[in-house]
């Protein structure tokens, strides 16, 4: 914690059970992170302002994979 915020290496967890572990920079999901949620969801790579940024790769439920750049959340 720095200025009551989340900054460095850390781990979230949500009331339903999906998990964040990876890097915060003003509280902010920023830097490498893996973001696991309560469907079985994944992701895996670099964010941005809490959302998916640069490189990185969602694994949905299902098993079947998106692997390549993401800007703001949204695939490129």
């Amino acid at each position: 914690w720095k200025k009551d915020q989340r900054t460095g290496q850390g781990t979230f967890v949500w009331v339903d059970g999906s998990i964040y572990i990876g890097d915060f920079i003003a509280g902010e999901r920023t830097g490498n992170g893996v973001e696991t949620w309560a469907s079985g969801q994944k992701y895996e790579g670099q964010y941005r302002n809490n959302q998916f940024h640069g490189s990185g790769t969602l694994t949905r439920a299902d098993g079947t994979t998106r692997m390549g750049q993401w800007n703001n959340g949204q695939p490129c």
